[in-house]
C-alpha cells in the first residue's frame, strides 16, 4: 500500500501539540496520511468510524514530491502536510433532571404555598355554601308567602306543606351531610343486623334464624291520626326500667317507622348483637308489650301479619341491653336474648331525614312581630321553646354550618349569620315569643 510521509510539521506529540516540544517531552510519532489509511511511526492503523474525538487537520500549502505509481499505472496523489489537533471527547448530555435537594426545595415552596391558601380557600368556600343556604331560606320564605299574606304552617306540618309545594332540595343546608334519604331507611347496619323486604308476616316462626335481627321500613312521611307512646325518648344505656324516659307524640306529628326482629329457630335459646343507623334522628323506641300491641295498628305495615297480643314479644327486664347514641341515630342491640317468642322493637324516626331547619313552633301561622324567628338551622324539624327562657335541647341540636354561625330566617324574609348567643331561646325570648 502506497502512502507518503508527511515532509514537513508531520511530527506530532502525544499531547497534541505540533512541533518538536521541550526537553523531557514525550517522542514524537510520524505520521503518514492517504485516503484510506493511517501511519503512526510506521505502524498503519485503519481508519475506523469507531475513533471517538474530533480532529481538526488543517492541510498545509506545502507539496512533497510525487510517489511512484503502483502496479497499475495509478499515481497515488501528493502527500499533505497537515496540523493534527486532538479536540476532548465530546459526550453528549442527556436532559439535565432536578437533584434531590431541588425537589426538596420545590416540595417544601407549594407545602408553604398550599399551608398559606388552604385557610383562605376554606372561608371562601363556606361563604359561598353559606351563601346557598341563605337562598334555601328565603325560598322557603316565598313559598310561606305563596298568596298576598305570610302564611306559616304549624310546625308538626310544615316540612309536607314544603313537600306538597314541591321544595326539593331547599330543605338542605349545602354544608349539613344529612342525605336526602328517608327517615324509615336505615343507612347503615353492623353486626348480626340485616334488612329485607317487608314480610307478610312477622308472627314467630314466620322469618327464623338464631343469628340474625332483621329489620325493614314500615311507615314513611306519616302523619300520626292519635297520639302515640314511646318507652325511650332519650340517648342512652338500657338494661332495666325501659320506659323510664316515656314520651307522648301528639296526633298529627308526621314520623317515619320502622320495625326490627329477633326471631330464633323454634325454641332454641339464641342471643345475637348488631346496631342499626338510621337515616335521621330517632325520636323514640317502642320495645314493651303494650306500647307494641297498640301501635301495631296506627304504624304497622299494611300486608304485614304482627304478633299483636303475644306475650314476651317485647323486652323483660335484665334480658336485653340496647344503647341509644348521643345524636340519636344509632340503636345498638348490646344483647338480645330469646328463645320463643323472640323480640321486637319499634323505631320511631323524624319524617324524610333530609330537612336542615327547625322551625319554632311558637310562631303564629300570621306572625306580628317582623322580628321573629321562623326557621333557623337546627338538627330538629321543631325548635321546641315556649318563649319564656325555656329551650328544646337547643344547645346541642343548634347547627352553626358556617363559621361558628347558623343562619336564621325571619318573618320580614330577611336572613342573617348568627351566633348561638344572638339567638339563643333564653337569652333572646323575645326572637321566639308570639
Amino acid at each position: 500500500m502506497g502512502g507518503e510521509s508527511i515532509a514537513d510539521g508531520g511530527a506530532f506529540a502525544r499531547d497534541g501539540r505540533a512541533g518538536g516540544g521541550s526537553a523531557g517531552a514525550p517522542p514524537e510519532q510520524r505520521l503518514t496520511y492517504t485516503p484510506d489509511r493511517l501511519s503512526i511511526d510506521g505502524l498503519e492503523r485503519g481508519i475506523s468510524p469507531g475513533i471517538i474525538g474530533i480532529v481538526k487537520m488543517i492541510a498545509s500549502p506545502s507539496i512533497q514530491q510525487p510517489a511512484a505509481c503502483d502496479r497499475r499505472g495509478h499515481r497515488p496523489g501528493p502527500a499533505r502536510v497537515f496540523t493534527l489537533v486532538e479536540l476532548p471527547v465530546v459526550r453528549r448530555r442527556g436532559r439535565a433532571a432536578f437533584t434531590l435537594v431541588e425537589l426538596l426545595i420545590i416540595v417544601s415552596v407549594v407545602a408553604l404555598l398550599v399551608a398559606i391558601l388552604a385557610p383562605s380557600l376554606t372561608t371562601a368556600r363556606e361563604h359561598a355554601r353559606r351563601a346557598r343556604c341563605a337562598a334555601n331560606l328565603r325560598q322557603i320564605y316565598h313559598v310561606f308567602h305563596a298568596g298576598e299574606d305570610l302564611q306559616v304552617p304549624t310546625s308538626t306540618a310544615w316540612i309536607a306543606f314544603l313537600r306538597g309545594k314541591d321544595a326539593g332540595g331547599i330543605l338542605l343546608c349545602p354544608s349539613d351531610s344529612v342525605d336526602e334519604s328517608g327517615g324509615a331507611s336505615a343507612v347503615g347496619m353492623t353486626g348480626g343486623m340485616a334488612e329485607i323486604d317487608p314480610p307478610s308476616s312477622v308472627v314467630f316462626n314466620s322469618v327464623e334464624s338464631c343469628t340474625t335481627i332483621h329489620g325493614f321500613p314500615e311507615q314513611d312521611d306519616f302523619v300520626l291520626p292519635s297520639a302515640v307512646t314511646v318507652d325511650i325518648s332519650e340517648p342512652g344505656y338500657y338494661e332495666s326500667n325501659y320506659n323510664r324516659t316515656s314520651k307522648t307524640i301528639p296526633a298529627g306529628t308526621g314520623v317515619d317507622s320502622y320495625f326490627i326482629f329477633f326471631d330464633p329457630v323454634g325454641s332454641q335459646e339464641s342471643t345475637s348483637s348488631g346496631s342499626i343507623t338510621m337515616g335521621s334522628e330517632i325520636v323514640g323506641l317502642i320495645v314493651l308489650d303494650a306500647t307494641l300491641n297498640t301501635t301495631d295498628r296506627i304504624l304497622g305495615r299494611t300486608g304485614t301479619a304482627y304478633a299483636t297480643g303475644q306475650g314476651s314479644r317485647g323486652f323483660e327486664s335484665g334480658a336485653e341491653r340496647i344503647t341509644l347514641s348521643a345524636d340519636r341515630r344509632t340503636l345498638t342491640i348490646n344483647n338480645f336474648h330469646s328463645t320463643f317468642p323472640g323480640e321486637n322493637v319499634r323505631i320511631i324516626t323524624l319524617p324524610g331525614g333530609m330537612c336542615s331547619y327547625g322551625m319554632n313552633n311558637q310562631v303564629p301561622p300570621s306572625p306580628r312581630s317582623t322580628t321573629q324567628v321562623l326557621l333557623v338551622e337546627y338538627d330538629k324539624p321543631v325548635v321546641d321553646v315556649d318563649g319564656g327562657g325555656h329551650d328544646d335541647d337547643f344547645d346541642d341540636c343548634f347547627a352553626p354550618r358556617h363559621l361558628d354561625r347558623a343562619n336564621v330566617l325571619f318573618a320580614d324574609g330577611s336572613v342573617r349569620a348568627m351566633r348561638k348567643e344572638d339567638v339563643h331561646p333564653s337569652q333572646n325570648p323575645e326572637l321566639w315569643r308570639r
